[in-house]
């Protein structure tokens, strides 16, 4: 048993190293951002072998298993048939993997405790010193990314010591976050946070209702995509008008990104347009970057693929519902996972190392909450 916890703190180890390596600062950040899905595949691998009995799961035939496999095998057959760059594999596995394991792995108290913890150090630098050189919505998502792990550490604190005046230094977090996240008027943030705030100070036993939960797992996740094509629609009918506090127009530019890679999507719908593709927008200057992370799926892994991602995620968000329900803790962690899936209406984010690592520990946190429910 100490042999296992050894190896998961490694694992976590390796997830906190990418996180310094890239948040730290930008120099680091261009350096190390190529090699952090590799990073994030390394961690998620520990914890794989270390927690799950996958030879005698492929002998029992289990059904999760044997399709995340073929999910990774239609992936790279797509890699070779639409010539895609390793790292969209990397990004699709990884992403596969830790939706797989988001209901299967535990870890410990001291665990969580330390990956939050390097969430509140990570909120206070990036607060007391904006890093412009990220740009505005990196910088954004950032600081909402660092105040979710900051809110359930101070929630962690209240759990342990009954200590319900840290409440207040909770309302405090999201209020200077909201504060910068403004001053950046990075929208993908303002809108996550948005989210986030709602499903912190709304009763859990809202959540008991299955309709209304399952109105929210329809918008966080199919909304992605409907998101995207009302977007086109509205840019085709010239619709467009200020956000609130953003003095920023709605319409962004991405409306031309995502009209372009739509007609490319169907022309390869089954298999995905691929990373090498080229966009003819002018200012993308042929680079390719999708903007919204479950569109990203769709677009460049193809129809079979996504059905397959959305599959493992809507499964792991229903089963979060009964535990979040019943524990402060395990919602406010649900509520930083529907945050993250909103926000990346606007940015790749949640897909993407390292943000996908801390998306896969936020499940990790109900995990650890679920045990020690069931302990009681």
């Amino acid at each position: 048993m100490r042999k296992r916890e050894y190896i998961d703190w490694a694992s976590l180890l390796i997830t906190i190293t990418f996180l310094f390596l890239c948040f730290i600062n930008h120099d680091n950040y261009e350096k190390a951002i190529p090699y952090a899905s590799l990073g994030a595949f390394a961690s998620l691998g520990l914890l794989f072998f270390n927690k799950i009995p996958f030879l005698s799961l492929l002998k029992k035939k289990d059904k999760e298993l044997w399709l995340m496999i073929v999910a990774d095998g239609l992936a790279l057959f797509n890699l070779l048939y639409v010539n895609s760059g390793l790292g969209a594999f990397f990004t699709i596995g990884n992403l596969l993997l830790l939706l797989y394991m988001a209901d299967k792995v535990e870890m410990t108290e001291a665990q969580m405790r330390t990956f939050c913890a390097i969430g509140v150090f990570f909120f206070l630098l990036w607060t007391l010193e904006i890093k412009w050189d990220y740009g505005s919505n990196q910088t954004g998502l950032v600081i909402l990314t660092m105040l979710i792990l900051t809110v359930l550490y101070l929630d962690m604190l209240k759990e342990k010591y009954k200590c319900f005046i840290l409440f207040p230094a909770q309302v405090l977090a999201m209020v200077f976050g909201y504060v910068w996240i403004v001053w950046l008027r990075a929208r993908c943030a303002w809108v996550g946070l948005l989210v986030f705030a709602v499903l912190f100070f709304v009763p859990r036993g809202i959540f008991k209702k299955k309709g209304l939960y399952k109105l929210l797992l329809l918008f966080s996740t199919i909304g992605a995509i409907l998101f995207a094509a009302a977007y086109i629609v509205m840019s085709g009918l010239g619709v467009d008008f200020y956000m609130p506090f953003m003095y920023k127009r709605f319409l962004s530019g991405r409306e031309l990104i995502w009209f372009e890679l739509a007609g490319a999507y169907l022309r390869n719908s089954l298999t995905g347009i691929g990373s090498s593709y080229e966009m003819k927008v002018y200012y993308m200057e042929g680079g390719l970057e999708v903007h919204n992370g479950l569109l990203d799926i769709l677009i460049i892994h193809g129809t079979v693929c996504f059905c397959l991602v959305i599959y493992f995620l809507w499964r792991r968000l229903r089963g979060i519902r009964e535990v979040a329900s019943q524990n402060k803790l395990a919602k406010t962690a649900m509520a930083g996972i529907f945050s993250m899936l909103v926000a990346s209406f606007f940015e790749n984010y949640f897909i993407v190392a390292p943000y996908s690592m801390i998306f896969f520990y936020l499940f990790l946190i109900i995990n650890w909450k679920r045990g020690t429910m069931n302990n009681e």
